[in-house]
C-alpha cells in the first residue's frame, strides 16, 4: 500500500521538510490535489452498529458490515477473506458481523444462537473462528456446548442463552433485520454502506477498500471526527433524494397488475376445441367454459352442483367446456388432470371427474383405485399415465389461462364474458344464461345457425392479455450481484454485452416457460447474448430432477450438453432413465461413458453445491432464478420485462463506451 501525502508529511521533519513543501508548486505541482469525499452517487446502505460483535477500533476509516451463516462455505471463505483483509489493513478496517441463517442448511439457525450465547460472555469472535474453522462438523447441540466448554466459557450461563431463547431473540434479530435491507443471501458485505452480494474476488473487496478509505480520509481533511466517519458515510445522500429530504419509499403494485385483470365487459376469444370435455349439445346458445383444478379444494368443489342445476335448467340451451389449470408445480393435479382425459377415452371423464372430486387424493394408487372401480381399461389407463399421453393438452389449457391471466380459481367465462369470482350464486348465474340466451336469439334471427353461434359471439373477442411492463409488476431486488461463472456451461460470446446467468431445474415447469422466453431473445439479440446455465434443482419436490441434471453433467462431458438440455425441456414432465438413455442415443453419446456416469452419481455433488450456490446468492427463492449483468430477476418474467430490462443494459453500455456517466440502475 502507498504512503499517501499526508503521511510523507509526518515524516518530514524541521524547516528543511516546510521548505520542501513550500517548493512543490514551483516543480509543476500548482495545488495539492484533494482527495475525493464519498460517492454520493453510489447505492449506499445504512446497516447500524449497536449491539453487534465488532472486530476493529470505532476510529477505523472502513467499516465493513458482514451478513452470514456459519454452515454456508462461501461464508466460510469470506470469513477466510475478511481475516486477511484485517490483517493487511489492520486499524483502517473493523469488521461488524450479522447473522442471517439461511433455511438450506438446517442447523445455521443453532450454531447462530450458540455464538451469540458466546457473545454474552464476550467471546462471540473466539467462537465465530471455531465455527468457521471446523465447518465440517455438524454444529449439533451437545458439539456447540463441547466448543463453549472448549473456549472456557460459563456452561450453565451459556445454556441459559440457548434455552430462554435470549440467542434466537438475537439472531432473529439480524435475520429480520436482513429483510428489511434486502439481503437475501449470504454472504453479503457492506462496505462503508456499498453492498457486494455473494462473494467477491479478494481484490474487488481491497479495490473497494482502498475508494472507500481515500473518501473518508478526505472528509477527515474536512475536520470530521473519526468516530463520526460511518455514520456520515453509509448515511450519504443518495442520487434518489438528500439527508435533508429522504426519498419516498417504493410502495409495490399490486401481484396482478390492473392492466392483466380480466374485464366482465369484454368477451373473450376462448377456443373450446373438440378434444376439451363438455357437457350440453354443441349448438348450445350459452357456451360456459370453466377453469378449475381438482386440487383447489372447496372453492372449485362447491361450484359443481350449481353448475349441474343450471344444465338440467337449461338442457338444450348450455354447454359447459371443461379447461384445467393445475398448479404447475404440483406434479399430483397435472397427473390427476391427465388421468381424467385418459378416462374421456372411454367416454368415463365426468364419472372420475366426480369422483376426484368426492374423495380426497390424487396420488397414482388413488388414480388407479378409481379407474378400477369404473371399469375402465387398465393397461390402457397406465399406459397413458406412464407416457404422459395427454400432458400436452392440459398445458395447451394451462398456456391459454396464463395468456388470460387466470390466477384465482374457479374462473368462469359465459359466451366469452368473465363472471366475476363474486357473482357465482344460482340467481346470478341465472341472470347471465338469460342475458346471453337473448344475444343469441338475436343471432338466430339473423340468420346465424345455432352450431356456429359461440363463434359468432367470440368472433371479435379479446385474445389475451398483454404481458405487464416492468413498472407494473412488484419492484426487482435492488442492486447487482457478483456471480462466478466459472465453467459452467454457456452460449453466446464472453464479449456479449449481456450475460444472463441462470439457476435452472430440469423438472420445474416455470423453468421449461423460462426456456421459450430465452429462445425468443436469443433470436432478437443475437451475440449481444450470452446464456450462462446453472444447476438447481428442487429435491424436495422435484424427485426425478437430480437424474435429468446428472444427464445434462454427463452428455456435458461429451460436448453436448445444450442438445441434451433442449431434450429435456420439449418433454420436463418425462425424466426417468430409459427416456435420457434415449435421449443420449439420440445425440450420438458414448452409452457406455453415459451410463457409467449416471451409475455412479459423480456429478451429483457439484450439483448440490451449485444449488447451495445460488442459495447463498438469492436465498432460497425458488426456481427460475435469473441475474441480468449482476440484477437478481427471481422468476420466470415475461419476455417484454426481461428485453425492457436488456434494452436498459444496453443503454448503459453505450454511454460507457461514449464515455457518457452511466445513469444508476433502478432501485
Amino acid at each position: 500500500m502507498r504512503a499517501t501525502l499526508k503521511k510523507a508529511v509526518k515524516r518530514a521533519t524541521g524547516a528543511a521538510g516546510l521548505v520542501l513543501l513550500a517548493a512543490l508548486p514551483l516543480f509543476g505541482c500548482k495545488e495539492r490535489t484533494q482527495r475525493p469525499l464519498p460517492s454520493a452517487t453510489v447505492e449506499r446502505t445504512w446497516v447500524p452498529l449497536s449491539a453487534t460483535p465488532l472486530r476493529g477500533p470505532a476510529t477505523a476509516k472502513v467499516t465493513l458490515a458482514l451478513f452470514c451463516d456459519f454452515q454456508s462455505p462461501y461464508c466460510a471463505r469470506a470469513s477466510e477473506q475478511l481475516a486477511e483483509v484485517q490483517r493487511a489493513y489492520k486499524d483502517t478496517v473493523r469488521l461488524q458481523y450479522r447473522h442471517n441463517p439461511l433455511p438450506l442448511y438446517p442447523l445455521s439457525q443453532l450454531a447462530a444462537e450458540a455464538s451469540a450465547a458466546a457473545g454474552e460472555q464476550g467471546q462471540f469472535w473466539r467462537y465465530h473462528d471455531l465455527l468457521f474453522s471446523r465447518q465440517a462438523t455438524a454444529p449439533e447441540r451437545a458439539t456447540l456446548e463441547g466448543y463453549a466448554q472448549e473456549l472456557g466459557l460459563d456452561l450453565v450461563r451459556f445454556r441459559d442463552a440457548l434455552d430462554s431463547e435470549r440467542a434466537r431473540m438475537t439472531v432473529d434479530a439480524d435475520s429480520i433485520l436482513a429483510g428489511k435491507l434486502g439481503v437475501r443471501g449470504a454472504p453479503v458485505v457492506f462496505v462503508n454502506g456499498r453492498p457486494l452480494r455473494g462473494l467477491t474476488e479478494l481484490a474487488k473487496l481491497e479495490a473497494l477498500i482502498e475508494e472507500e478509505r481515500a473518501g473518508a480520509e478526505a472528509l477527515l481533511d474536512s475536520g470530521v471526527a473519526p468516530q463520526e466517519l460511518y455514520q456520515r458515510i453509509a448515511q450519504a445522500p443518495a442520487t434518489s433524494g438528500t439527508a435533508e429530504s429522504p426519498p419516498e419509499p417504493v410502495i409495490a403494485p399490486p401481484a396482478v397488475p390492473r392492466s392483466r385483470r380480466l374485464d366482465p365487459k369484454t368477451v373473450y376469444k376462448l377456443p373450446v376445441g373438440e378434444d376439451a370435455p363438455s357437457k350440453g349439445p354443441k349448438d348450445a346458445k350459452v357456451t360456459i367454459v370453466l377453469w378449475s383444478d381438482f386440487e383447489c379444494g372447496y372453492r372449485c368443489s362447491d361450484i359443481e352442483p350449481t353448475l349441474q342445476a343450471l344444465l338440467a335448467a337449461h338442457p338444450q340451451d348450455v354447454r359447459l367446456v371443461w379447461k384445467f389449470r393445475p398448479v404447475p408445480d404440483h406434479a399430483d393435479s397435472l397427473l390427476a388432470s391427465e388421468a381424467t382425459l385418459a378416462a374421456a377415452q372411454e367416454n368415463k371423464f365426468w364419472q372420475l371427474h366426480d369422483r376426484l372430486f368426492a374423495e380426497p387424493g390424487l396420488d397414482r394408487a388413488k388414480l388407479e383405485q378409481h379407474a378400477g372401480q369404473l371399469g375402465l381399461d387398465m393397461a390402457r389407463f397406465r399406459q397413458a399415465l406412464d407416457e404422459r399421453t395427454y400432458t400436452e393438452q392440459v398445458l395447451a389449457d394451462l398456456d391459454l389461462s396464463d395468456k388470460l391471466s387466470i390466477a384465482n380459481l374457479p374462473q368462469l367465462f359465459i359466451n366469452g364474458k368473465p363472471q366475476p369470482r363474486d357473482e357465482v350464486s344460482a340467481e346470478a348465474l341465472e341472470a347471465r344464461v338469460k342475458e346471453e340466451l337473448d344475444r343469441a336469439k338475436q343471432l338466430l334471427k339473423q340468420g346465424v345457425p345455432a352450431k356456429g353461434v359461440y363463434a359468432a359471439l367470440i368472433a371479435n373477442g379479446l385474445e389475451e392479455i398483454p404481458e405487464p411492463g416492468l413498472a407494473e409488476l412488484p419492484p426487482l431486488p435492488k442492486g447487482t450481484y457478483t456471480v462466478d461463472i466459472g465453467g459452467s456451461p454457456t452460449r453466446g460470446p464472453k464479449d456479449a454485452p449481456i450475460t444472463l446467468v441462470t439457476f435452472s431445474d430440469f423438472q420445474c415447469p416455470y423453468c421449461a416457460r423460462l426456456e421459450k422466453t430465452l429462445a425468443r431473445l436469443g433470436e432478437e439479440y443475437g451475440d449481444r447474448l450470452r446464456v450462462v446455465w446453472k444447476d438447481a434443482p428442487n429435491l424436495d419436490f422435484h424427485k426425478e430432477a437430480m437424474l435429468a441434471h446428472e444427464a445434462g453433467r454427463a452428455a456435458g462431458e461429451q460436448g453436448r450438453f445444450w442438445e441434451m438440455h433442449h431434450q429435456i425441456f420439449r418433454r420436463p414432465y418425462l425424466l426417468g432413465r430409459p427416456t435420457l438413455e434415449k435421449y443420449a442415443r439420440e445425440l450420438g453419446l458414448d452409452m457406455e461413458r453415459f451410463r457409467a456416469a449416471l451409475d455412479s452419481g459423480k456429478h451429483q455433488e457439484a450439483i448440490r453445491e451449485e444449488f447451495a450456490y445460488g442459495v447463498s446468492l438469492a436465498g432460497q427463492s425458488g426456481t427460475p432464478t435469473l441475474f441480468l449483468n449482476g440484477r437478481l430477476i427471481p422468476g420466470a418474467y415475461p419476455y417484454g420485462v426481461l428485453r425492457q430490462i436488456i434494452e436498459e443494459e444496453l443503454a448503459r453500455a453505450a454511454e460507457s463506451q461514449r464515455g457518457t456517466p452511466a445513469a444508476p440502475r433502478a432501485p
